[in-house]
């Protein structure tokens, strides 16, 4: 995980407090793949910062792909209940020797410029604190090509278009991301929050591999990967080829359901692709995602009983 420090580590043991300025950055999970067309910001982190202080402002790029045009988070008691450009500060853990950990989940718009062929680009993220000095972290993003070289890529949920949709729980379409149980909760989690969607490749049908209608999807721990109890291994679901709008599918298979010791979970999915045609050949070697193979696309998360 990027992480970015900013003056030295206060030893864990010692009585003295941490040096003024001090401040630690750890990204957790973001949305890694995205389409031209349906491209949202989604990112969760945690900040180490001295006990009371809080980051004066929250910026991410707006263009990964083009300009460096920045814009600011504003900061929201609910960030499950909003669709704009906004953070929220969902859990807050007390280190001891004058720190504390900020969970916080974030999310946005993003403004991203087409690539001739599938490429991965930085997304910043800009942390102005309050004595005027700033961090910075980046992590990847693969935003992928509508033509004979794409591949099938997730797709966000943005705004209120799967609101509409039968047993949808959630006030707007961005409740997959930032879920938050607290610790010594009974609560379980829905499985109609989350939704999962991805485009077609953008390869046409003498190519071959142009239609996506199933993808995979798994819950795993942030830190290690492990594979969470309620999906031990990837599962493998029909979707409604996405159109116009959102379509896609809600995990509602999952009824009510727990996840397993406090951390950080993502909802990874590995979006599948097959011929439009009926035909056996070409076969989708190199353009469907395989679990256990190519890294898996984070379209959720979940901040499971940490404080």
């Amino acid at each position: 995980m990027p992480v970015i420090a900013i003056g030295a580590r206060a030893p864990a043991m010692s009585a003295s407090p941490p040096p003024a300025g001090y401040h630690e950055v750890t990204l957790l999970g973001w949305n890694n793949a995205l389409d031209v067309s349906n491209s949202e910001f989604r990112a969760d982190f945690t900040i180490v910062v001295q006990t009371g202080e809080l980051p004066a402002q929250i910026q991410y790029r707006y263009n990964p792909t083009g300009s460096t045009d920045m814009l600011t988070l504003t900061r929201v008691p609910d960030v499950q209940a909003s669709v704009d450009q906004v953070y929220g500060i969902v859990a807050t853990e007390e280190l001891g020797n004058g720190l504390q950990k900020l969970y916080i989940s974030a999310r946005g718009d993003l403004d991203v410029s087409s690539p001739s062929t599938p490429s991965t680009y930085q997304e910043t993220i800009q942390i102005t604190w309050q004595d005027g000095t700033t961090t910075r972290t980046s992590f990847p993003m693969l935003v992928t090509s509508r033509n004979n070289e794409g591949r099938p890529v997730s797709v966000n949920a943005w705004d209120t278009t799967t609101s509409g949709l039968p047993g949808y729980v959630g006030p707007n379409s961005q409740t997959g991301w930032g879920n938050v149980v607290p610790a010594g909760s009974t609560d379980t989690l829905q499985g109609a929050k989350f939704h999962v969607d991805a485009v077609n490749s953008g390869r046409d049908a003498a190519t071959g591999n142009d239609v996506t209608d199933e993808l995979y999807y798994q819950f795993v721990r942030g830190d290690n990967g492990a594979a969470a109890s309620v999906t031990p291994t990837p599962v493998r679901i029909s979707i409604t080829n996405h159109g116009s709008g959102v379509e896609g599918a809600l995990l509602t298979e999952l009824g009510s359901f727990s996840l397993d010791s406090p951390g950080y979970y993502k909802l990874l999915v590995w979006p599948q692709s097959r011929n439009s045609s009926g035909a056996a050949t070409p076969t989708s070697d190199g353009v469907a995602w395989r679990p256990g193979v190519d890294p898996g696309q984070q379209v959720g998360s979940v901040f499971w009983k940490i404080s």
